[in-house]
């Protein structure tokens, strides 16, 4: 089922994973590498790695505001010496790298936005209807886990399910064996019962 008309991957949602290359919210695989904890969002169609903006704007302010406050008390400071100058202009420099660079990472994101934002919504769900990525209903977790990105309320999420999916668990979780032999046996009845 394509172009679903709920959501429109062409939209700026900062809560949803974006592909830079894309220019879109599109449909990706989740991976984790390792040991480690940390998941790894792949976008399906050009298989590179996606973000989520609102992960990253926290540490891109931290770090600038930090910066700046360092800078400033070292100039406060300067009556204390030239080493504390140095010493607090080199934290705020620091900092300031740190939040630069994850504002130099998500810039392509501020200049989409923009040219996004410029557009009126006919415009916008044409763009949607024509982008090369068309969201298509699956029943699997990973098209659960993307959509679900969109719905603010879990009942227009259930509604969502239930038009498209007809109320079902993603296969993974149904927890049906793919394989008969991997089945689970049947539970003896119950000891009431065999006395009989």
């Amino acid at each position: 089922m394509k172009n679903i008309p709920e959501i429109n991957h062409c939209i700026p949602n900062p809560e949803a994973y974006w592909c830079c290359d894309c220019k879109a919210h599109t449909a990706f695989e989740r991976s984790v590498k390792g040991n480690s904890q940390h998941e790894n969002y792949k976008c399906k169609v050009c298989e590179r790695g996606m973000f989520k903006i609102s992960e990253f704007q926290y540490f891109k302010f931290i770090g600038l505001g930090c910066g700046g406050v360092f800078a400033i008390a070292g100039l406060a400071m300067i009556g204390m010496g030239w080493q504390m100058l140095v010493g607090m202009w080199t934290i705020g420099a620091i900092f300031g790298l740190i939040g630069g660079g994850f504002w130099y990472f998500t810039r392509s994101w501020t200049v989409w936005c923009a040219v996004q934002g410029r557009k009126t919504e006919d415009q916008l769900e044409q763009e949607g209807l024509s982008h090369p990525f068309q969201p298509e209903y699956e029943d699997s977790h990973s098209f659960y886990d993307w959509a679900g990105q969109f719905f603010e309320s879990s009942e227009e999420w259930k509604q969502f399910q239930e038009k498209y999916g007809q109320g079902e668990e993603p296969a993974d979780e149904k927890g049906e064996a793919s394989d008969p032999l991997d089945a689970p046996s049947p539970s003896p009845p119950p000891a009431d019962l065999l006395d009989d």
